[in-house]
């Protein structure tokens, strides 16, 4: 009797863990998203890259998360989503770079580049609305950076 009802309760626990498992292929479809921004050829040190995912049509929901790249102090990025190095979903995003903030610059010593890099240039996107179509495989995405211009 104790026999048959462990094999229940294995068995039970294996549907269980087999239905979990096939609910969470429903996501979105990922594809490797890797860059670099540069301001005038040379890398920009620090910071970090969003990619947004775009609604599409008369849509109101977008169909994944932002995904996020920390820039190195080589100005390169992967872009995770989920989790490391995932990724970001199929399809367009919009593009925003953030320069590393005061936390960031008081990290470590690899912050040492980025600390100077900032301390004398002011940057902005070359192209302000950028957008980028992600397609399964590989992507490589370049932000380039230019000398701030106030509007005027």
């Amino acid at each position: 009797m104790v026999l048959l009802w462990k094999q229940r309760v294995w068995a039970t626990g294996l549907l269980m863990m087999c239905a979990l498992a096939a609910g969470c292929g429903d996501g979105p479809q990922m594809a490797d998203v890797t860059g670099q921004v540069t301001y005038q050829g040379q890398p920009v040190p620090g910071g970090k890259v969003m990619l947004s995912p775009l609604r599409e049509g008369d849509s109101t929901e977008t169909k994944s998360r932002s995904a996020v790249g920390l820039v190195g102090t080589d100005g390169k990025f992967t872009m995770l989503t989920y989790s490391d190095g995932d990724g970001a979903s199929i399809g367009r995003h919009g593009v925003i770079y953030y320069p590393p903030d005061r936390e960031d610059l008081a990290e470590d010593s690899a912050a040492a580049e980025a600390k100077e890099f900032f301390s004398t240039h002011l940057l902005q996107m070359e192209e302000p609305l950028m957008e980028v179509e992600i397609k399964p495989g590989n992507n490589e995405i370049e932000v380039k950076m230019i000398d701030f211009a106030p509007a005027k």
